[in-house]
């Protein structure tokens, strides 16, 4: 499949977990001033009308678990 894509759209971010927010007590692993590294895999792409659809699936590391576990869904258009 090739794409030339001139416009790109990012259609939702969906399971957004931040990991203090699911363990009651916990620190936020995100903190300003610290180095943190985004974890990417391309788990689907699909054609769609005018271009192509990705979907990704992401992890925030930067502590000793994920700070954060997200999918993210954009579109490209030629």
């Amino acid at each position: 499949m090739r794409c030339g894509a001139n416009r790109a759209l990012l259609v939702r971010l969906t399971r957004a977990h931040l990991a203090h927010r699911r363990l009651p007590g916990a620190e936020p692993d995100l903190t300003a001033g610290l180095r943190h590294r985004l974890v990417g895999k391309l788990s689907l792409v699909e054609e769609v009308p005018g271009g192509v659809q990705m979907t990704v699936d992401g992890t925030i590391e930067g502590g000793a678990k994920p700070a954060a576990v997200l999918q993210s869904l954009s579109r490209f258009y030629a």
